[in-house]
């Protein structure tokens, strides 16, 4: 995907952003260490019928690469701040995986009565509980072990490959595809060490809650077909309101770009 255009957040820290077509504004953010152009097919699909906006967060894709505010409340508040850039109302947000945690951020920071619609994918409002039944991202033993490994270049690499293949993505991917995925995860590893740490510790659950109680914001949520037989009994008990689809692996919405764009354009109807 073609570069964007930058919004300097803070002094020296710039972020990157694509802005296409015309019409109510939505926003795309991308999961952990992730740039917007995983997020081509839904540009392309999307920005002739609305203003397409896809962020890449600080510290990911062609955004300023820093130490500084690489977590999911500092990307929510650099989210509003673009809102605020580019005088959008009413905005319509999609979020995928930890990206999802900065759309629910975005609540916590200005109120859900600026926002018109949310779209998360495939992120669990808390990603660890000891509760049982609850839908959690791993075993808090699994979790701290995967933190472990990625704080070297190799063992990150490692573990991206691996969750591509075994929880992203259900086909067998070329050497091109896994190349081009990989190639959109160019944050440096010891960054992407602190900001799995926080993610995973994570709670946005009043946040989810706020949303789908909301009269004036429309929700829906899509949920990997790994995870459903869990996944699915939770997000009902605690947002009984909001929509869900089953589709695909984590990564649904470049896997199955049509079956997603689908039922996205049905959901923007609808905001």
């Amino acid at each position: 995907m073609k570069t964007g255009k930058y919004f300097e957040t803070v002094s020296g820290i710039e972020i990157h952003y694509i802005d296409e077509g015309k019409g109510k504004p939505v926003i795309f953010v991308p999961g952990w260490t992730f740039s917007c152009d995983v997020f081509e097919a839904q540009v392309n699909r999307f920005s002739s019928e609305y203003r397409v906006i896809a962020v890449d967060p600080r510290a990911h894709g062609r955004s300023t690469v820093t130490d500084i505010g690489v977590d999911h409340t500092t990307h929510a508040q650099d989210i509003v701040k673009l809102i605020k850039h580019l005088g959008l109302n009413d905005v319509i947000l999609v979020g995928w995986s930890f990206g999802a945690y900065e759309t629910w951020g975005v609540i916590r920071e200005i109120g859900i009565e600026h926002i018109k619609g949310i779209f998360n994918i495939d992120m669990s409002p808390k990603a660890i509980s000891t509760n049982l039944g609850d839908w959690v991202e791993d075993s808090v033993e699994a979790l701290c072990e995967t933190i472990q490994v990625i704080l070297t270049p190799q063992g990150f690499k490692e573990v991206l490959k691996e969750y591509t293949n075994e929880v992203m993505i259900q086909k067998t991917l070329s050497e091109e595809e896994m190349e081009f995925i990989m190639s959109c995860s160019t944050m440096p590893y010891y960054l992407a060490s602190a900001e799995y740490a926080i993610g995973v510790t994570g709670d946005y659950r009043k946040e989810a809650k706020l949303a789908d109680e909301s009269e004036g914001c429309h929700t829906e949520f899509m949920i990997a077909e790994h995870w459903q037989d869990v996944a699915v009994p939770y997000m009902k008990k605690l947002c009984p309101n909001t929509k869900l689809h089953i589709l695909g692996g984590h990564m649904a919405f470049w896997e199955y770009a049509d079956e997603f764009n689908a039922i996205l354009s049905e959901f923007l109807k609808k905001c």
